[in-house]
């Protein structure tokens, strides 16, 4: 009887030791299967202006990204951005009113990297998904400094609000695939927002010419300075930088020539949003 008791010990003991060796198999495994967390990524905004097209304003930025490690490599990824329908009305990609371009980060060109994706999550969320597909090791490396990733363009329909530009980063978690496709970027954050207000076009009202000195007048945006450029020519998109940070709606120099040319921006005394008015 001692020595059964001995054999069924000892069978117990290999029988517990085979369950540990297959569970330790398993968690090892497990990360291979299923993809593992790596370094996170954080999201910015920059490079915020107000340009025109064909006639249309548009509150115009770069989204960007950074990692913690030089050595990861972007894969299929989904970006939230809410915004305020009192600026630019809702459902924005239903409507014909957000443009978005990809950034150097999603290289484009051909062959292509990256495909691009736009939708209306919510009425006031926009939806970016950009989508990998070639083999890993091939994505683009964010590093460890604030890279483009896509270029938004949205159509104002309303000045003097604030855009109310911000990342819903809580649904952005696990969404943010390395170049694989199955191991995830972990924690996701963002740093930037965009809410100050927009402002309106500064009109040019006055240009007087007097003993060769010029003064250039224009309507007053409340809240903002303003920058002054000039160009002999428009048309090559040649324009200088004459004046900045303005705090008045005035300005004096030297006119030395018969003919040039002016544009107006208006910034926001706490953000770079510019509106530009122009006139000859």
């Amino acid at each position: 009887m001692k020595q059964l008791g001995k054999y069924l010990a000892s069978a117990t003991m290999r029988a517990l030791a085979s369950k540990a060796l297959v569970a330790l198999i398993m968690v090892v495994l497990s990360p291979l299967l299923y993809g593992y967390n790596r370094e996170g990524l954080e999201f910015g905004f920059a490079n915020v202006k107000v340009s025109r097209l064909n006639e249309d304003a548009y509150l115009d930025f770069d989204m960007c990204v950074r990692t913690t490690n030089n050595q990861d490599r972007l894969g299929t990824g989904l970006v939230l951005i809410n915004y305020d329908p009192a600026a630019f009305g809702s459902r924005i990609v239903a409507n014909g009113n957000v443009i978005v371009s990809k950034g150097a980060l999603l290289q484009p060109g051909i062959p292509e990297l990256y495909n691009i994706y736009v939708a209306d999550s919510l009425p006031d969320r926009l939806a970016i998904t950009f989508e990998y597909a070639l083999e890993p090791g091939s994505g683009s490396a964010p590093g460890m400094q604030f890279k483009q990733l896509v270029n938004v363009k949205i159509r104002i329909q309303q000045f003097m609000v604030s855009p109310g530009i911000s990342f819903h980063s809580a649904a952005m978690a696990n969404q943010q695939y390395l170049d694989d496709n199955a191991s995830t970027f972990q924690p996701i954050t963002s740093v930037t927002s965009i809410t100050e207000i927009i402002p309106t076009t500064p009109v040019v009202s006055s240009i007087n010419v007097h003993n060769s000195t010029l003064t250039l007048s224009w309507t007053e945006v409340a809240n903002c300075y303003y920058n002054v450029y000039t160009s002999d020519n428009p048309d090559d998109n040649s324009w200088v930088l004459a004046a900045q940070n303005l705090g008045s709606n005035t300005w004096t120099c030297l006119q030395t020539q018969t003919k040039k040319f002016f544009y107006i921006t208006a910034q926001s005394c706490s953000q770079i949003l510019q509106m530009e008015g122009d006139d000859d």
